[in-house]
C-alpha cells in the first residue's frame, strides 16, 4: 500500500541542504522525546504503531530495515536521535537524512491520531471531540481522554519546536506541511485545521491538504482543490440543515440554499456573491478543457491567496453552525 510520506511530497525542495545545523539536531531530539515521553506512554498499542510507521516508511524508501535495534520502538527512536555522520553512507546527504526522520515523526504522530480517532468513535464520548478540536479542555476522567489530551499537548509542542528551530513546518491532522506565512498560519490555518478535524469534514480536510501539496509543488491545480474543499463544506452545511433538494447541479445552487431567505439567510447576499465569483473566475476555467484558448496560469502568491481565501470562508461557515 502506498503511503503519503513527507519526502515524497517535497522531492525537489532542499530544506536541509546547508548542513546539519544545531537547531535541526536539537529539533529532532526534542521530537523524539515528545514521542517517547509524552505521546506514546498512554497508548496501549504503541508497539504496533512503531512497527506500522517503520514498515510504511521503509517501503517508501525501498529499505528493509531503517536502522538498528531489538524492537521497532528502539529502531525508530534510535533513528530519530541518531547524530548525522558525513562518512556514513546510510545517512546520505543532509536533506535525505533529515527528511527521513521528519517523515518518521510524521507517521508516528499520524498513527497515534488514527488510533485516538478510533477510540473516540468506539467509546462515543462527545467530550473527546471537543478536546480534539481544542474548543474546550475539561479535566480528564478516563484513560482515553488522558491519552487524547497528551496527544494535543504533543502536537502543540511539536509545532512550537518547529518555530523555535526556524523550520517552516507545521503538523496538523496527520501531516507535516510547509508553512508559507507565520501570521496566516496562526490566524487562518491553525483554526481551520482544528475545525475540520471532525470526521464530518473529512473530504474538506483531504481536499485542502491536496491543495497545499500542489501549491508547494508549484502546480496550477492547487486552486482547483482549494475550491473543491470550499464546495464540500458548502454541500455538507446544506445537507446538514436539510436544505438540499437534489436538484442542485453545482456549487452555485448549493450557495443559493445557504443564502435563501426561506432558510434563514445562513450567509448574506454579498457573501454568496463573493464565493460564487471564486468558483466562476478561478475554478470553472480550470475544470474544463481550454481548447485553443490560453491555459489559465497563476503565480505562487496568487495560488497561496486562493487557498487562504478558501480556508477563511470554510472557517467562517463552520463557525456559524
Amino acid at each position: 500500500m502506498l503511503t503519503d510520506a513527507f519526502h515524497k511530497r517535497y522531492p525537489h525542495r532542499f530544506f536541509f541542504g546547508d548542513g546539519f545545523q544545531n537547531e535541526i539536531r536539537r529539533l529532532l531530539s526534542q521530537a523524539g522525546q515528545i514521542i517517547a515521553q509524552d505521546l506514546f506512554p498512554l497508548i496501549p498499542i504503541k508497539d504496533k504503531l512503531y512497527q506500522d510507521a517503520h514498515d510504511k516508511l521503509s517501503r517508501e524508501y525501498g529499505i528493509g530495515v531503517l536502522g538498528e535495534g531489538k524492537t521497532y520502538e528502539e529502531i525508530c527512536l534510535r533513528l530519530i536521535f541518531e547524530a548525522y555522520d558525513l562518512w556514513n553512507n546510510r545517512h546520505g546527504d543532509h536533506d535525505y537524512f533529515c527528511k527521513m526522520r521528519i517523515g518518521l515523526i510524521e507517521l508516528l504522530f499520524r498513527g497515534a491520531e488514527e488510533y485516538l480517532r478510533k477510540e473516540h468513535k468506539s467509546n462515543d464520548l462527545g467530550i473527546l471531540t471537543s478536546i480534539l478540536s481544542k474548543r474546550t479542555k475539561p479535566k480528564s476522567k478516563c484513560a482515553a481522554e488522558k491519552a487524547l489530551e497528551s496527544y494535543m499537548e504533543a502536537v502543540n509542542e511539536l509545532n512550537l519546536r518547529f518555530r523555535e528551530a526556524n523550520m517552516p513546518f507545521s503538523y496538523h491532522n496527520g501531516y507535516i506541511q510547509l508553512v508559507e506565512d507565520e501570521l496566516t498560519q496562526k490566524e487562518v490555518e491553525e483554526p481551520f485545521w482544528n475545525l475540520v478535524s471532525d470526521a464530518k469534514w473529512e473530504n474538506v480536510d483531504y481536499e485542502m491538504k491536496e491543495a497545499i501539496d500542489r501549491r508547494d509543488a508549484g502546480k496550477e491545480d492547487a486552486i482547483t482543490f482549494a475550491l473543491k474543499a470550499l464546495e464540500s463544506a458548502i454541500k455538507i452545511i446544506s445537507e446538514d440543515n436539510s436544505w438540499t433538494t437534489g436538484r442542485e447541479k453545482g456549487a452555485s445552487n448549493y450557495l443559493e440554499n445557504l443564502v435563501s431567505e426561506k432558510n434563514g439567510r445562513f450567509v448574506d447576499v454579498w457573501e454568496a456573491e463573493a464565493m460564487k465569483y471564486l468558483f466562476t473566475t478561478l475554478r470553472n476555467p480550470r475544470s474544463h478543457g481550454s481548447g485553443s484558448s490560453r491555459r489559465p496560469e497563476t503565480h505562487d502568491q496568487q495560488r497561496a491567496w486562493a487557498i487562504e481565501s478558501c480556508m477563511s470562508w470554510i472557517k467562517s461557515l463552520i463557525k456559524r453552525k
